[in-house]
């Protein structure tokens, strides 16, 4: 590092990382204090909604104690209940009917009303608190535990809410069944308080779901204890109630919120303490002097401090990103200050190479400044001008050096006599007043041709190189010469190619020439052997016939001939007919199809066709080439239209691709070649010939429309066929061709011609 960068390098890059260093303190303690202030407002906005929902469980519970109160103090005051509950506290004063019948009341309207009213049980107690009449035995034994303090309460005259027995014998801790008494005093008719009137109530119930409604968050819970630290309500997580509310655990301590309530303390503790289930929580507790309960309101630490944890983590998370921003800095300045001092030294070795490239140049160089003063020379520059004393010396102006090299001879421009023009144009040139980036070629004073090359520089200035260029002017002469001499051979051997090419031509027609009339030559041949058949058939019925005659005539002229006899010899006669005029039909046909094709084919002359019936006759004149190979020949023409066009080139076209298909097509016989013809929605037709062989190979296929190109060369091929096509549906009838893979397996040429397309063939027509 000390090698590469420079001391004023160094120095700025300390700076540089110093002061980066101290923004990232600076960012870092900003960040964090700002982090602080967060989890302040985060905690106090939990701390009001706490106490917040604390205040409102607290009012809540007390407006259902008082409801209680309420209802017990209404149900004793009722004129039928207090009649009847006075019967059966004061049995002498009434018969033993009369008590039954007031037993029976109380216990049918309260069995009908009480369950309604979300009371289970009830309970009738005389002044002393024993049990006079109690909906069941459960009741009964409890409302007997009735504490002495609420009995007198009530007994003064104000309704009482008893809370539950923890302590009475058998109860076990979480596992009994226990119930809370609203009690209220009963008077007799003058007012007198002759007993109690007590209704269960389930803490499990009424209580434990009102304080379950009124939890605060998922993990919250809201409970009642009494004033020794036991939930009255049952624990929404325990399932159970005669819990203490301990620190959970071994320690059988109270928490610090239960240990604060149970001391008649309202507070809200936000640091986080242990409830009865071992969990860090924090709450709000409120103490009911009147309900004799306080009302716990917790939830866990980690829900209520969720957002105080994802802040300090998000704040650690951009602590992170700020360190990370500062290490890329850092990297970043020393990678920089490298990189610029490598630049540094790189530019400078580059600067004394270009320096020794420049004076080892075996041209004159020199180089000007802005201001057109000699700034730089190289040693062939030294050499070049050291003639002239005292030439080449840094800061001279370069007006002043051209003036002295026209003056003193060494330089003078080339082919120019005038030397006021010579040196205006020279003095032009160098300034670069016409073209920045020019050459100008000068003479030296021994004869030597020069060729001064101008550079503009990027910096105002320019460079001269002085370039001797004699030698390559003399080569230049002499290369001049050669091109002389080397056209006239060029138009020489140019007039040999193009007789080459015509004679080539004209051996091309004679071949395509001998190509047709070796058609026409293979399809008088298969027509003659086709011909051969019907013509011997028609021979064969036809002596059969006369020997039936002369039979019939011999036993006429013995008159032997019976009716039988002439019956048969007639019906011989029609049979012989029929086959006759069959076969002579056939003949017939194939004859003059092989007329209108043969004459198409000599005679190239346009005249309007059945397109679809013409194919029909040129497939029929080529059924005995197809059959000879083995194959069979099928059609599939679809249009019946005449048009105007030249027959002989669709004969030609059709009998080419024909005879390529039985030619190069198959390796075995067996064969099919389909002839199609359909008309297209333009208006013109689709000449399709298809075969199911083995197709054309990939390198053939990119050669099959040259003309001589052939893969049966040593079998006799001309190449000339698909060529013959090509040219033909080309340029004849201004179509084109088109070659894929057939569905039958094997090639398939699609021939698309312009509907009704007629042009007067040209001197190399269809044989092209």
């Amino acid at each position: 590092m000390s090698k590469i960068l420079s001391q004023a390098g160094a120095a700025r890059a300390a700076l540089a990382l110093t002061a980066s260093l101290f923004v990232l303190a600076l960012l870092l303690s900003a960040l964090w204090w700002n982090q602080l202030r967060n989890e302040e407002a985060i905690r106090h906005h939990t701390g009001q909604m706490l106490t917040a929902t604390g205040d409102m469980n607290a009012r809540i519970v007390e407006d259902w104690f008082d409801r209680q109160r309420g209802a017990i103090q209404s149900w004793a005051q009722l004129e039928p209940v207090r009649e009847a509950a006075e019967v059966a506290l004061r049995p002498g004063d009434a018969s033993v009917e009369e008590e039954i019948a007031a037993r029976a009341y109380l216990r049918s309207i309260f069995g009908t009303f009480l369950p309604r009213s979300g009371f289970p049980g009830f309970a009738l107690l005389d002044r002393t608190g024993a049990v006079v009449l109690a909906s069941d035995s459960f009741y009964e034994g409890n409302a007997a535990q009735l504490r002495q303090a609420a009995r007198e309460t009530a007994l003064s005259g104000n309704a009482v809410v008893d809370l539950p027995h923890f302590d009475k014998p058998g109860a076990d801790e979480g596992g009994q069944r226990l119930t809370m008494f609203s009690v209220a005093a009963v008077k007799d008719g003058n007012g007198h308080v002759i007993g109690l009137l007590a209704f269960g109530i389930d803490p499990g119930a009424d209580l434990t779901r009102l304080l379950y409604n009124g939890r605060f968050g998922e993990s919250g819970e809201t409970y009642a204890i009494d004033g020794r630290g036991r939930l009255v309500s049952e624990s929404r997580f325990l399932g159970a109630r005669n819990i203490r509310a301990t620190k959970g655990g071994q320690d059988k301590t109270l928490s610090a919120l239960a240990k604060q309530v149970t001391a008649r303390r309202d507070g809200t503790i936000q640091e986080p303490y242990l409830d009865y289930r071992g969990k860090e929580v924090i709450g709000v507790g409120r103490w009911l002097d009147k309900a004799r309960v306080g009302i716990l309101t917790e939830i866990d630490a980690d829900e209520a401090y969720r957002a105080v944890h994802y802040t300090r983590w998000q704040a650690l998370l951009q602590s992170v990103v700020l360190i990370q921003l500062y290490c890329m800095l850092v990297a970043i300045v020393w990678i920089a200050s490298r990189r610029i001092a490598q630049r540094d030294e790189k530019a400078k070795r580059s600067e004394e190479r270009l320096h020794d490239v420049i004076d080892a140049m075996p041209a004159a160089f020199l180089l000007f400044d802005s201001e057109n003063r000699l700034q730089a020379f190289n040693r062939a520059a030294e050499k070049a001008f050291a003639p002239i004393p005292d030439y080449l010396v840094q800061g001279r102006p370069l007006l002043a050096m051209v003036w002295h090299s026209f003056e003193s001879g060494l330089l003078s421009e080339a082919n120019s006599d005038d030397a006021l023009s010579s040196y205006d144009r020279v003095r032009s040139f160098v300034l670069g007043q016409e073209d920045k980036d020019a050459t100008s070629d000068l003479v030296t004073m021994d004869g030597r041709n020069v060729e001064v090359q101008r550079i503009a520089m990027h910096d105002g200035g320019a460079a001269f190189i002085f370039f001797d260029v004699t030698e390559r002017m003399k080569a230049k002469e002499k290369v001049e010469g050669l091109n002389v001499e080397l056209e006239a051979r060029v138009k020489e051997r140019t007039l040999s190619l193009q007789q080459a090419n015509e004679e080539l031509q004209e051996a091309q027609a004679h071949l395509v020439q001998h190509e047709t009339m070796a058609s026409l030559g293979s399809m008088v041949a298969g027509i003659a052997h086709e011909i051969n058949t019907p013509i011997g058939v028609c021979v064969t019925a036809a002596s059969h016939f006369r020997e039936a005659s002369g039979k019939l005539q011999h036993l006429y002229e013995e008159g032997r001939m019976s009716r039988s006899d002439f019956l048969t010899f007639q019906s011989l006669t029609v049979r012989t007919m029929e086959i006759l005029e069959r076969n002579l039909l056939r003949a017939s046909q194939l004859v003059r199809s092989f007329k209108s094709v043969s004459a198409d084919q000599i005679h190239e002359e346009q005249r309007a066709i059945d397109l679809g019936g013409y194919i029909e006759e040129v497939a029929l004149t080529l059924e005995p080439m197809v059959k000879e190979g083995g194959h069979s020949l099928s059609l599939a023409i679809e249009t019946r239209a005449e048009v105007e066009t030249y027959p002989g080139v669709i004969a030609q076209i059709v009998s080419n691709l024909v005879s390529n298909a039985v030619t190069h097509g198959f390796e075995e016989r067996g064969g099919l070649i389909r002839v199609g013809l359909q008309e297209t929605a333009e208006g013109g037709f689709v000449l399709t010939v298809e075969d199911s062989g083995k197709g054309v190979s990939p390198e053939a296929e990119k050669h099959m429309y040259e003309p001589f190109f052939t893969t049966r060369r040593k079998s006799g091929g001309t190449g000339l066929g698909l060529s013959t096509v090509f040219n033909l549906v080309i340029k004849q009838l201004g179509g084109h061709i088109d070659y894929s893979r057939s569905g039958l397996g094997g090639a398939r040429f699609e021939v698309t011609l312009p509907f009704g397309r007629a042009e007067e063939p040209d001197s190399y027509g269809a044989m092209s």
